[in-house]
């Protein structure tokens, strides 16, 4: 991805030499003709074999004014960004634990969801067995796709788990917990022993049981037409069906009406399907589990007594929306708006009865 991204700047900065007006005179007492020259653009000769190189005409595009817009990229930066791992295991980082240290990691933030031996809490996703059910057809003897079933690399499950775990804190792993994490749900999964270590060298040699079962798709691309003339009516048209997610929501009422975002505490609840969903995504890790103190959702004197800490309903959501002890801004969901924060507020407090 940076490889691309700096040819594509590289690039970019060349294709502006072209269009922008050079100094009348350079840093080195060059002109613009001379430098134009030099490098094959803006009228200048090409060299002989029509390539211009790299080192012939970055230095000097270093003498183009600069727009003053952002900064240059860091070293540290880029490598924030930098944290692709691919099928084969290129992008693996330093670092390594062992089965047994991965245990006490997965207790502590996974196993919350996925089960004290990845079986699942609810209906989060099973992490273990599954094997041999791939080939089942429907019933109750459907397919199982677990970690050991059906996924065909093991460096996926390290940059999954790095990019998106634990749910409630992504990236917040080292390197060396997501190995331990690795190595622990490849040892539940009875694919390595108590012994094994995780590490770039041990991932990049591991072959996942089903990764014969993946290959190219042999299809070609189909190109779709979009529709400008005589097209069907869009009243012809319906929606079947629609997913809704994978969050566990059983315990809550689906009330069809339209969520207005609330004014004050004492108007009526908007406890529709979609306040319920943002909470149970967003929220209902730590609220339904008391993860780092967090007030489950139906511990009605805690929540009054927040209520009545902080003085006012705008008060108390003004706390969320800025985070507050060990509760980040919006609690992590910095995509939800100020009214839908106060919406999973208000959903709160009217859970419990609070007016």
């Amino acid at each position: 991805m940076c490889k691309f991204l700096n040819r594509y700047l590289s690039f970019c900065l060349f294709a502006l030499v072209s269009i922008i007006p050079l100094p009348a005179v350079a840093a080195d007492n060059t002109t613009p003709d001379s430098i134009a020259d030099s490098i094959g653009i803006v009228g200048g000769s090409q060299p002989a074999d029509g390539k211009i190189k790299a080192s012939e005409h970055i230095p000097l595009l270093n003498n183009l004014p600069r727009l003053d817009v952002g900064r240059a990229a860091s070293a540290k930066d880029i490598a924030a960004w930098d944290i692709d791992i691919r099928y084969d295991g290129e992008g693996l980082p330093a670092g390594e634990m062992n089965v047994e240290k991965g245990v006490d990691i997965y207790d502590n933030k996974c196993a919350v969801c996925h089960g004290d031996f990845g079986q699942g809490e609810g209906r989060w996703p099973v992490l273990t067995g599954g094997f041999n059910t791939l080939t089942n057809q429907g019933g109750s003897h459907r397919p199982e796709k677990t970690i050991g079933s059906y996924w065909p690399f093991v460096s996926t499950l390290y940059d999954y788990i790095r990019r998106a775990m634990p749910y409630n804190a992504p990236q917040t792993l080292s390197n060396d917990e997501t190995y331990g994490l690795v190595a622990y749900i490849l040892h539940l999964n009875d694919l390595v022993d108590e012994n094994f270590v995780a590490n770039a060298e041990t991932l990049k040699n591991f072959k996942m049981p089903n990764a014969p079962n993946f290959y190219p798709d042999p299809r070609p691309d189909v190109n779709n037409t979009a529709c400008m003339n005589n097209c069907r009516s869009k009243d012809e048209l319906a929606v079947l069906e629609t997913i809704t997610g994978v969050t566990p929501l059983e315990h809550l009422e689906e009330i069809n009406e339209t969520m207005a975002p609330p004014e004050s505490v004492t108007a009526a609840p908007d406890t529709n399907t979609v306040v319920a969903e943002q909470y149970e995504q967003f929220c209902g890790l730590c609220h339904n589990n008391g993860i780092a103190n967090a007030p489950r959702l139906e511990a009605k004197a805690d929540w009054q007594t927040r209520l009545t800490n902080a003085g006012t309903f705008d008060k108390l959501t003004e706390s969320v929306i800025n985070g507050k002890g060990a509760m980040p801004a919006k609690g992590g969901a910095v995509q939800l708006s100020d009214k839908e924060i106060a919406a999973i507020v208000k959903y709160i407090l009217f859970t419990n009865d609070i007016k």
